[in-house]
């Protein structure tokens, strides 16, 4: 009890510190913080789906992730989201709406008046001649062209000085942080006006989403209008080749190389065989000629001096000639049943008729010195004069069908090896073509795919007005 008592004393003692000394401290902390700071912290929430996310290069029949690949995309957002450029570009449009929507006279979700005036007051005559109140669009233009690089130029020092709203040093105070391991990012950002705060981050949230699609979008199209550029090039090159072999199909009348040149080759083969053929009967009639000759010298003189005899040889030998032109130069298999080869084979029948009846006709010796008899010996050489007569005519003919032949290989070889080539260069152009077709159809799946991702970066929380710091 004593104690108690003790304590008592003692509080009554100093009971005027305990109530003075809590009072004149709370007095001085007041009035230490009155001109505090209010500080305003603004939060949104970004889903990227780059880890999570489907594409079209996205391969449905495996479900294996390559986080490598996805912290690197993450990374590579963030640093967007932070890069100078981005920064640049939320801290103009900023000023600008400041500049459009600020009022001097009362707070608004922009800025706060007192904020406002302080702005405005910093603004030079012919910065604020720029503002457009119309359109935030044409101040940016304004003020873009503007901005120099100079220490004096009060665009350019917006940025690159140390405004507590507008510099890249306020503006990194950006808190950008990727929640875990998922596809979530958390921004944060504070200041002392509620409107600057939120309208930052609502400014941040758009301008980067653009910064990304420039920057990835910039790459693919580059590669893109370099693939269209080369596939018109070789489209046009490959109608020009493809031309130029039609063309030369035409000027060289060609409408099969292959199966021209097999005719070329089988009628190649069947003139050979006929015309050898026809040169063993010349050559053994005349051998057989020569040797009668000298069996019945005395009547062969008779007959060949005989005018009549020689035109009707003549005869034979051109109407042999006759038969073997249409045998050898028409291709047309109804020429070998045509009216004018029929009446050439009657009549090279009836000369040939008529010469042995001449024959039979001219007073001729019996028999020869041999004592054999004539007449069988005539008969002989007489048709194997006609023979000679005839197989003279047809070789005479194929001569000019050897020729003919002749002409058509040297025609026909320098058009096989120049079609090779240019068949040849179609083919390459053609595989080139596809291969870039192919890359084109690629980097288009690339743009689309980039498309998508741009399309899923959205705020799951959009930054909210703070009402109170």
């Amino acid at each position: 009890m004593e104690i108690f008592s003790q304590i008592f004393r003692l509080l009554y003692r100093i009971r005027f510190w305990l109530i003075f000394g809590p009072l004149f401290t709370t007095i001085i902390a007041i009035y230490s913080t009155k001109n505090l700071v209010r500080t305003y912290e603004v939060s949104s929430t970004l889903y990227t789906g780059i880890a999570s996310g489907f594409t079209i290069e996205s391969n449905v029949s495996s479900s294996r992730i390559d986080w490598g690949s996805v912290n690197n995309g993450m990374d590579n957002l963030i640093s967007i989201i932070k890069s100078k450029a981005t920064l640049r570009e939320v801290s103009l449009r900023l000023y600008v709406q400041h500049m459009i929507y600020g009022d001097s006279l009362r707070d608004n979700n922009y800025i706060k008046a007192s904020n406002y005036k302080q702005v405005y007051s910093i603004t030079p005559k012919e910065v604020r001649a720029l503002i457009n109140k119309t359109s935030e669009e044409q101040t940016i233009k304004n003020l873009n062209e503007y901005e120099k690089a100079s220490p004096t130029n009060f665009v350019y020092g917006l940025f690159n000085w140390n405004h507590h709203y507008y510099s890249y040093d306020a503006l990194s105070k950006i808190e950008v942080k990727r929640l875990f391991e998922s596809d979530m990012l958390d921004l944060k950002y504070s200041a002392n006006d509620p409107g600057v705060a939120y309208n930052t981050l609502l400014l941040l949230n758009e301008e980067f989403v653009k910064q990304y699609e420039l920057l990835r979008f910039g790459e693919t199209n580059n590669v893109i209008e370099y693939f269209r550029r080369t596939l018109a090039e070789l489209a046009n090159r490959l109608r020009v080749s493809e031309d130029s072999l039609t063309q030369y199909y035409i000027n060289k009348k060609i409408i099969n190389y292959d199966e021209q040149t097999k005719q070329v080759t089988a009628l190649s083969r069947d003139f050979d065989l006929m015309y050898y053929t026809v040169l063993l009967d010349y050559t053994s009639s005349v051998a057989l000629v020569d040797q009668l000759n000298e069996k019945i010298e005395y009547q062969k003189q008779l007959i060949e001096n005989s005018s009549l005899f020689l035109q009707k040889l003549s005869d034979i030998s051109t109407l042999s000639d006759k038969i073997a032109r249409i045998k050898f130069f028409t291709n047309d298999s109804t020429a070998f049943n045509s009216e004018a080869l029929k009446s050439y084979k009657a009549n090279l029948a009836i000369a040939e008729k008529s010469l042995k009846v001449l024959t039979d006709t001219i007073e001729v010796n019996r028999y020869t010195t041999e004592g054999f008899a004539t007449k069988e010996y005539l008969d002989e050489w007489l048709d194997a004069t006609i023979k000679k007569t005839k197989s003279f005519a047809e070789l005479g003919v194929m001569e000019e069908v050897r020729k003919s032949l002749d002409s058509q290989y040297s025609y026909f070889s320098p058009i096989g090896s120049t079609l090779k080539r240019m068949e040849r260069n179609i083919g390459f152009t053609e595989q080139s073509y596809l291969s870039v077709l192919q890359s084109l159809n690629a980097a288009l799946m690339r743009q689309k795919t980039l498309q998508m991702t741009s399309a899923v970066l959205r705020p799951i929380n959009p930054p909210l007005f703070p009402v109170a710091p």
